[in-house]
């Protein structure tokens, strides 16, 4: 007798699932609303393009003109151009035949049973062609080509002799071909694993660095509350905001808006520095286990902790750990637990949203402002972030402490009715003095009010329309990530 087979999980959602079974809507009661950006419509219709031009066998610069003039039309000069460069960029990788090609989109499944169901994983790829004696797979990919292990097993466990996967990706001058792996029935097993624990336990949270990158859901999860309660439906739109873009938007609201809503590909790419990102990592682990940070032992254990970093970095690490360690002498009753942990909340004010036939129509927005903090305790009983700075002092510290103290307010202190701490430390060559700021109920309506703002700001920019967020000319811009891209279209 066969037995039926619930709805398949995709790749790309077991992968989320891994790190955070909250992370994914499967299965999951919450509706979630619909976080699908100007990348995805981007995606869409570059799929459809390439699918016309390869089946149209018109004359090829009539074909390419019409799929363009018809896919790419609802978007704006710089989108348009973005998806025409990678509609080209195809067209070089892969020249058009006169094969078939498969309108849906294609997939490979395998299945298992967990309890007494029937359950899938597919893989999907956006185009199969199929020759007189061969099929060929192509995935595409805007960036850089990462590992596609569980799709690899998947493909190679469901493959058939005359089949062939490649990956196009617009970073590559030549098809990619992913070949086979020979674990594939282990790597298959150990998702089916995370997926049975997640049928178990599909609401579990897990929060990690996923939650401000990735994650489609932190508007519904409880990790980060939506404030004044409001429910929200999955033809709803949601955004996430990090705490790097917040802090953008206050100096560029285009540069904001090109990172977090429109994925405008960035000029060159920006290096935190890897003293700051090292010495952060071995600080928080430090400050997590130890039972008492002034046991002149613990120099000892960070030496240990960072032994395989070179001379030079080590003894910088050292030192600024030394020079951290005196700034905390005096907050004798600090616990510190948590580090880099993600803290927000969510706000949900009226904006746009747009249609499956890409008309705009007001909706709510739901606006996860979302931060890793550094450092997460108590103080004297009462709630504390840390934030380690190997940098100079920021105008822009104050919101960081606004975003980190009323996330923690809303998600564990409210009920309480406690101050929430924020203290930035600063170990850098000015030897700044650390910074303290306490905030209680008064505060947080001033805060309220203030990322309500932000959160109408960022619920106005039309989805479709890059072009339209207002630059602002000044300092930033000499470091902008897009300052090419912004001096052509501004």
């Amino acid at each position: 007798m066969n037995q039926e087979v619930n709805f398949p999980i995709s790749t790309s959602a077991i992968k989320l699932v891994k790190k955070c079974n909250a992370s994914n809507d499967h299965g999951n009661p919450k509706k979630t609303p619909n976080t699908k950006g100007p990348q995805l419509y981007r995606w869409q219709q570059l799929r459809s393009a390439i699918e016309d031009w390869f089946v149209n066998q018109a004359p090829e610069e009539l074909v390419i003109k019409k799929a363009e003039n018809e896919q790419f039309h609802m978007f704006d000069k710089l989108q348009r151009k973005l998806v025409s460069d990678s509609f080209t960029t195809f067209r070089s990788l892969y020249p058009r035949t006169k094969s078939e090609i498969n309108p849906e989109w294609p997939q490979k499944t395998v299945f298992k049973e967990i309890n007494n169901e029937q359950y899938a994983i597919s893989s999907h790829v956006q185009f199969e062609i199929m020759h007189k004696d061969k099929t060929e797979y192509i995935t595409l990919k805007t960036g850089e080509i990462k590992e596609t292990k569980l799709d690899k097993a998947i493909f190679t466990s469901e493959k058939y002799g005359n089949e062939t996967y490649y990956t196009a990706s617009i970073k590559e001058e030549d098809l990619i071909e992913n070949e086979t792996i020979d674990n594939h029935e282990e790597v298959i097993e150990e998702y089916f694993q995370i997926y049975e624990e997640f049928l178990n336990n599909p609401s579990k949270t897990t929060p990690n660095k996923n939650c401000t990158s990735v994650c489609s859901r932190p508007s519904k999860c409880g990790e980060f509350p939506v404030v004044e309660n409001i429910e929200l439906g999955k033809l709803d739109r949601g955004l996430t905001v990090s705490k790097t873009n917040l802090l953008k938007l206050e100096g560029c609201e285009r540069r904001a808006a090109w990172k977090l809503l429109y994925g405008i590909p960035e000029d060159k790419e920006n290096n935190f520095g890897e003293f700051g990102i090292k010495f952060h990592d071995a600080a928080g682990k430090m400050l997590v286990t130890t039972k008492d940070r002034n046991d002149p032992a613990e120099i000892e254990r960070l030496k240990e902790l960072i032994k395989d970093e070179d001379d030079e970095l080590q003894e910088k690490i050292i030192e600024r750990y030394k020079e951290l360690l005196d700034r905390l002498k005096g907050y004798e009753n600090l616990d510190l637990t948590l580090n880099e942990y993600p803290v927000g909340f969510t706000l949900v004010p009226n904006g746009t949203k747009v249609l499956s036939d890409y008309r705009l129509k007001e909706g709510k927005v739901a606006t996860s402002f979302i931060g890793n903090a550094d450092l997460l305790g108590r103080l004297d009983g009462s709630p504390i972030v840390i934030e380690l700075k190997t940098g100079k002092k920021q105008e822009g510290d104050l919101t960081e402490a606004e975003l980190y103290a009323f996330g923690i307010w809303k998600r564990f202190a409210e009920e309480e009715k406690k101050d929430v701490t924020v203290l930035h430390v600063y170990v850098n060559e000015a030897k700044d003095e650390p910074v303290t700021r306490r905030f209680g109920e008064e505060e947080f309506k001033t805060i309220e009010k203030k990322f309500l703002s932000y959160a109408e700001k960022i619920a106005s920019w039309n989805p479709l329309d890059a072009l339209s967020v207002d630059h602002s000319q000044g300092n930033c811009c000499d470091y902008c990530e897009f300052k090419q891209t912004c001096a052509e279209f501004r």
